[in-house]
C-alpha cells in the first residue's frame, strides 16, 4: 500500500532528479526568492513532509526527513503498522529511502568539487503512529554540507548540481528547516527571511532560482566573535564643574560626548520634541532668522557648528560629504530622509547597490541595533528604532 504523503514525496524526488538530469527543466520562470516563514515549530500532520537540517561545527549536517499519512480507519492504522516494520527492516517497497539524497550529495560533489557523503553508518530509519497520523521519520548525516570559513557556516553551494541545482522547488505540503549548532547565529541569509531563534524555514509552494543559495547564502558565525564595538553610553553628570569632583578638563570632555551620544539617540529614534528637521541628503534645514543675538547667552547651545548651523535637532551628518560616510551611516542618512522608515527594495534603488550588499548590510546593521526589519508580504520593511510602523499599508 502506498499512502498519500509517501507518493506526494516520490513524487517530488521525480521533479527534483529531472531537474539535476538536463537544463531544460529550469526554462519556467522562477521568482528567485523563496517564501519564509518564522520558525515556529510545525505540528504533527501540519505538512505532508518535513526536511530539518541541524548543523554542526564542523559543517556537517544531520538531517531528519519526516513524512506524514493521515490514517482514518483502523484498517488503515494496522496497514500502516506493517508496512512501518517493513520499512525500519529495509524491505518496504516505497521510494522513500536515503539512496535519493546519496544522489544529491554526489551532484553537489560534482559540481563544487568539495567531497560530501552520508555514510551509512549515520542512518536511523523510524515508523510511529501517533494520534490519526502516521510518521515515517528518516534520519542521516550528509557530511561537510557547510562550508567553513573560519568561525562562520555558510550554506550555500551543497544546493548546487553540474546543470544548477538539485533543489529546484518545494511543492505544496513541503517545509525546509535549516538550524545553526548551539551557540551560532544568523550573519546573513538569502532575501526576505522570517527568522526566530536563528531559524529559517522555507514553506511550499516555492521555487528556488538556480542561483538562490549561490547568489545569497545563509551564513551563520560563532556567537563568541568580538561583536562591533558600541557606542559608548555616558552617565549624565548630576553637577556643572564648580559642584563636581570631577577635573575640570575630564568634565568637559565627558559633557561633550554626552552631547554627541544625545545627537545620535535623536537621529537613529527621532522621537521627542525636537525642532527642524532630521536632515535629508541636501544637509540640515537652514535655522530660522532671529532679532536675537545667538551668542549672548539667553539661549543654551550646544557647540558651535563650523558652518554656522546649530546643531540641536539636526542632522549629525548635516554637512558631510556623503563620500566619507560609511554604509552604516549612508543608509541612517536615507532612513532620516524618508521619515524614519524605507523599503529595502527602496533603499537598493537609491544606493544603486547590490541586492546582496544590501541584504547583508542591513542584517549587520539589525544585529548591531541601529534598524529594525518588519517583514510585509514580501518585502522587508527598515526603520530606525522605536519608530512607529503599525500604519504602514502592506
Amino acid at each position: 500500500m502506498r499512502f498519500r504523503a509517501v507518493v506526494a514525496l516520490a513524487m517530488v524526488v521525480t521533479l527534483v532528479g529531472a531537474a539535476a538530469v538536463g537544463a531544460g527543466a529550469y526554462d519556467a520562470p522562477t521568482d528567485g526568492e523563496a517564501s519564509v516563514r518564522a520558525s515556529e515549530e510545525p505540528a504533527v500532520g501540519e505538512y505532508d513532509q518535513v526536511i530539518d537540517v541541524r548543523l554542526e561545527e564542523n559543517g556537517d549536517a544531520r538531517w531528519t526527513v519526516t513524512v506524514y499519512e493521515p490514517l482514518e480507519t483502523d484498517r488503515e492504522r494496522e496497514t500502516f503498522r506493517e508496512m512501518g516494520e517493513r520499512w525500519e527492516a529495509e524491505v518496504a517497497d516505497i521510494d522513500f529511502d536515503v539512496d535519493m539524497f546519496r544522489e544529491y550529495a554526489e551532484l553537489a560533489s560534482a559540481a563544487t568539487g568539495r567531497q560530501m557523503a552520508i555514510p551509512a553508518e549515520s542512518v536511523v530509519r523510524n515508523a510511529s503512529i501517533q494520534g490519526d497520523t502516521g510518521v515515517l521519520e528518516l534520519t542521516f548525516t550528509w557530511t561537510s554540507f557547510a562550508r567553513k570559513d573560519g568561525d562562520r557556516l555558510v550554506v550555500d553551494d551543497a544546493f548546487r548540481s553540474p546543470t544548477g541545482t538539485w533543489l529546484p522547488r518545494l511543492e505544496d505540503g513541503q517545509l525546509l528547516i535549516v538550524r545553526p549548532p548551539e551557540g551560532f547565529v544568523i550573519s546573513d541569509s538569502p532575501p526576505g527571511p522570517g527568522v526566530d531563534n536563528q531559524t529559517v524555514q522555507w514553506e511550499g509552494p516555492t521555487t528556488f532560482s538556480p542561483t538562490y543559495f549561490l547568489d545569497d547564502p545563509l551564513v551563520y558565525r560563532a556567537d563568541s566573535s568580538p561583536p562591533p564595538t558600541p557606542t559608548p553610553t555616558v552617565t549624565p553628570t548630576p553637577a556643572g564643574p564648580n559642584g563636581s569632583d570631577l577635573p575640570e578638563g575630564l568634565f568637559v570632555g565627558i559633557l561633550a560626548a554626552a552631547l554627541v551620544g544625545g545627537a545620535m539617540a535623536v537621529y537613529r529614534s527621532r522621537g521627542g520634541d525636537v525642532s527642524g528637521s532630521l536632515g535629508t541628503d541636501e544637509g540640515a534645514a537652514e535655522p530660522e532668522e532671529s532679532g536675537d543675538d545667538p551668542d549672548d547667552g539667553s539661549q543654551p547651545r550646544s557647540a558651535p557648528d563650523p558652518d554656522g548651523d546649530d546643531p540641536d535637532g539636526e542632522d549629525p551628518f548635516a554637512g558631510v560629504d556623503e563620500e566619507l560616510l560609511s554604509d552604516d551611516e549612508r543608509v541612517l542618512r536615507l532612513l532620516a530622509a524618508n521619515g524614519g522608515r524605507m523599503k529595502q527594495a527602496a533603499i537598493v534603488d537609491e544606493t544603486d547597490w547590490s541586492n546582496a550588499k544590501v541584504s547583508q548590510l542591513l542584517s549587520s546593521m539589525e544585529e548591531d541595533g541601529e534598524i529594525d526589519k518588519l517583514r510585509i508580504g514580501r518585502e522587508n520593511l527598515i526603520s530606525l528604532p522605536d519608530v512607529e510602523v503599525a500604519d504602514v499599508e502592506e
